[in-house]
């Protein structure tokens, strides 16, 4: 029996995501959640030992200006968005392009974690990104923050959904996911952890080769009846031009 290491067992580290990472040689952003703060740090790695350059946590945005009357929500959207491009301004100057550490934590799209990423592309970090996947404006500004995130797993549920609620697919089989997203598709609605049209795309896409696929392996067998048809009708003719044998008798 195979015993998991103590930091995967308490879910703080990915060593399959880890070992990736450090052979990339480039610095890491390091992203996590604490129950009242976003924190943030840019580490650099040697030989498998980080080492945390500088930090930076939304607590520090009060000394920016941001109202102390709303501490309480220094983890909110418009929170996480300020502390990246904080950092970012940091970071700005360094030569290394760095790269995301989300670590274990569930990434969905229009978050908190693609807010912070939102501020660091502002700051000028050079990092790729998707901005469909970024949360609306008025979100980062704090007027729409009041979203109710619903966890669909029955159509009906999906065909019931309001403007102003995120949609998070439970676990479900591909033909489900694809149903799933061809409705959210037509009604237009926001899922949060699928990007409904690559989804779709790379389906089509597979669906596409299935079916050259199957043309190949129909037009497979023609081939051969032909070219059997074609060694048949050569040995006809050689039967026919072999001279017939004389008997001496």
């Amino acid at each position: 029996m195979k015993v998991a290491k103590r930091r995967r067992r308490e879910h703080k580290t990915d060593y399959g995501k880890r070992i990736k990472m450090l052979k990339g040689r480039v610095p890491r952003i390091i992203f996590r959640k604490s129950n009242r703060y976003i924190v943030a740090q840019y580490v650099s790695s040697k030989e498998a030992q980080d080492k945390i350059e500088f930090g930076v946590s939304s607590k520090d945005l009060l000394k920016h200006g941001w109202p102390k009357e709303n501490q309480g929500s220094l983890k909110s959207i418009p929170a996480s968005y300020l502390t990246g491009f904080l950092l970012g301004k940091k970071i700005t100057g360094k030569t290394e392009n760095p790269i995301l550490d989300f670590g274990m934590q569930r990434v969905l799209h229009k978050t908190k974690t693609y807010a912070f990423l939102n501020g660091l592309v502002n700051a000028g970090i050079n990092i790729k990104y998707d901005k469909e996947l970024f949360p609306e404006e008025d979100r980062i500004k704090g007027k729409k923050e009041h979203t109710k995130i619903v966890n669909v797993n029955a159509l009906k549920d999906l065909e019931n959904i309001q403007k102003d609620e995120i949609v998070i697919f439970g676990k479900m089989g591909q033909k489900k996911k694809i149903e799933f997203a061809k409705l959210a598709k037509e009604k237009k609605i926001e899922i949060s952890n699928l990007n409904v049209k690559k989804f779709l795309n790379k389906i089509e896409e597979k669906e596409k080769k299935k079916v050259e696929e199957k043309k190949k392996a129909e037009a497979k067998p023609k081939k051969e009846e032909k070219k059997g048809k074609e060694s048949e009708s050569k040995e006809e003719k050689k039967v026919e031009e072999k001279p017939k044998e004389v008997d001496k008798k």
